[in-house]
């Protein structure tokens, strides 16, 4: 969980290039074989007890979000991408989207969204995830 921790904590949509995608998609496969073992909403909390325990509330799961959000623009559009994709993890592109559609759903109530894991005062989802 400390590794899932840091691989999402050092990379920003700001600050993302072709060299550090690859630690999204990381912490994507790693979410993926949790939500094959039904263990999803338990990663979630855990990440969640990590961004209190290092006092960053709400930082490290919105940052996420917005990662996710520009996932979904940057391969949900580009078919060499998703390809590529597919092929690196051999993990159906199929089910990588829907893992992000699962974990970026707005329903507050959904264990495995990530809102659901986000407190009300430190929630930030709803900005630009490309403004500063």
């Amino acid at each position: 969980m400390s590794f899932l921790f840091r691989l999402i904590n050092i990379i920003h949509v700001q600050t993302l290039t072709q060299e550090n995608v690859s630690c999204l998609n990381t912490s994507l496969v790693i979410l993926m074989l949790a939500r094959r073992k039904e263990r999803l909403p338990l990663y979630l909390r855990l990440l969640q007890r990590m961004e209190h325990s290092k006092k960053y509330p709400g930082f490290l799961l919105n940052n996420f979000h917005n990662l996710l959000r520009f996932w979904q623009q940057h391969y949900l559009h580009k078919d060499k991408d998703s390809t590529c994709l597919e092929n690196s993890s051999c993990i159906s592109f199929s089910y990588w989207k829907e893992t992000v559609s699962i974990l970026l759903n707005p329903d507050r109530q959904s264990p495995s969204a990530l809102v659901s894991y986000i407190e009300e005062p430190y929630m930030d989802i709803d900005r630009d995830f490309t403004e500063e």
